[in-house]
């Protein structure tokens, strides 16, 4: 081995670590200091519209505060994983109402043999009341 091609691995070495450092340090930092949320699981009773069968779906959020559009995109995406499988979606709008009931608005689609649709044509319809913890869904097939 000669010493050029240990210096340039030694180089390459100190080039990874440094870009290791650079990503891992302000990680932790913000880890270590940011402040602590209260984040819990609460669960929801979820129906389709106008059906008395239930489920539940246990979501990590901080309800203390009332429920923002990021907490209530997260129930409606298990509420939309629980009932659809091989299917996408994206979220077309999040509203909430004058008490705090959020509406969040899905348009999804299945795939087939691994094909992604060129669109997405079909709803899935969430409403969250966060107070009683309950959740309806409506969809089209």
């Amino acid at each position: 081995m000669t010493l050029k091609s240990s210096s340039k691995r030694r180089k390459i070495f100190f080039a990874a670590f440094v870009l290791l450092a650079m990503v891992v340090v302000p990680v932790v930092f913000a880890w270590r200091f940011s402040p602590k949320e209260s984040v819990e699981r609460v669960d929801f009773i979820c129906r389709l519209d106008n059906h008395n069968t239930t489920f539940t779906v246990s979501v990590a959020v901080n309800l203390d505060d009332g429920m923002d559009s990021s907490e209530a995109i997260t129930v409606a995406d298990k509420v939309f994983q629980h009932q659809m499988t091989n299917a996408i979606y994206i979220v077309k709008s999040a509203e909430a109402d004058a008490n705090g009931v959020w509406t969040v608005k899905l348009s999804w689609e299945l795939v087939l043999n691994g094909e992604l649709p060129e669109s997405l044509s079909h709803f899935f319809d969430v409403v969250i009341n966060p107070s009683n913890r309950e959740v309806s869904y409506t969809r089209c097939y």
